[in-house]
């Protein structure tokens, strides 16, 4: 019990000291909270776990961690996003009734899009500004084990919100995972390639993570980085929506530190740290699991931009469905 209540204390006062440390955002724009949402316990890691999130989250984070655990499971997310609509995310893994991992997800909103150009200047048009301009986005993967790895494959269908032309684009995503050692994994993950037609809707996203288990388990460590295509929210002001900022690159590159910890025998404690390389913004999430081997609920809580006060809240209900 000592050792689990230390790698608490660790955990949380190094994200605290991270939370304190870290300079304001203050960017021109902002992400989309629904473009970074993998679903499952992603948001707690910081969008972390490319070599550590086996279910729901991995459809979009890495279809190859697919296969890393035998199960049927349901999955159903409901999202308080710091911007924008409130959205659900729903899906489905099978990697227990064949050798290839299956496994999709199904996003959308409560509420119809607002176009921003319809709207004055205010606290409304800013929601709107930053919303996901999505009516909604279908995430599928399959993956095949091999002897010291597994491989994944994915695509997404995006559609987007009616007044913002209802256009449907495909994407192609991939992905790698194995062992390095007993207690150590990697993953390596593309997402949204192919995405000309929808950049602003579907960014190219590449990741790459280690994940080093303790303790049979019971605490976890993940270092990951990620590099993502931007998108023209994030380069322009609601204010301004016409003029744009050449202070950033095209992609915007962040180290991510999370980490998993078991307390009792079904509770989980989890926490992420990301920072952007060479640039300005950061992000800090935690949450608290309910795990048993049939069913988990999680609450998450995450602050994509530090420096402001928009948090971005999501609760998870997963089954693990027998045969």
């Amino acid at each position: 019990m000592l050792h689990k209540l230390s790698m608490i204390l660790f955990m949380f006062s190094g994200l605290e000291c991270a939370y304190l440390s870290a300079a304001p955002a203050d960017p021109p724009g902002r992400l989309p909270d629904e473009f970074e949402s993998d679903g499952g316990h992603t948001l707690g890691f910081s969008y972390g776990g490319t070599s550590a999130v086996s279910g729901l989250g991995s459809v979009k984070n890495n279809p190859a961690m697919l296969v890393f655990e035998k199960k049927y499971q349901i999955s159903a997310g409901y999202n308080w996003p710091s911007v924008g609509r409130e959205f659900y995310q729903a899906g489905v893994i099978d990697s227990q009734t064949s050798p290839v991992a299956a496994g999709f997800t199904y996003t959308s909103f409560r509420e119809r899009f607002k176009n921003p150009n319809d709207l004055p200047v205010g606290p409304e048009k800013f929601q709107a500004f930053y919303d996901s301009p999505i009516k909604n986005r279908l995430s599928i993967a399959l993956a095949q084990p091999f002897t010291k790895f597994s491989a994944g494959i994915g695509a997404q269908i995006v559609n987007s919100a009616e007044n913002q032309g209802a256009k449907i684009g495909v994407t192609m995503g991939a992905g790698v995972a194995g062992l390095l050692t007993p207690a150590l994994r990697f993953g390596l993950s593309l997402e949204n390639l192919g995405n000309r037609a929808v950049k602003d809707l579907a960014p190219t996203t590449y990741r790459a993570g280690l994940a080093y288990l303790l303790f049979d388990g019971d605490w976890t460590v993940h270092l990951d980085y990620r590099q993502r295509q931007r998108v023209s929210s994030e380069l322009v002001s609601y204010t301004e929506p016409q003029g744009t900022s050449q202070k950033f690159s095209s992609f915007e590159k962040m180290a991510v530190l999370s980490s998993s910890v078991r307390v009792q025998d079904l509770l989980r404690l989890l926490g992420g740290y990301a920072r952007e390389i060479a640039g300005r913004r950061s992000s800090l999430s935690g949450g608290v699991a309910l795990v048993n081997r049939n069913f988990s609920l999680s609450y998450l809580l995450g602050n994509p931009y530090l420096g402001d006060s928009y948090l971005h809240q999501a609760l998870n209900l997963e089954f693990q469905v027998a045969f």
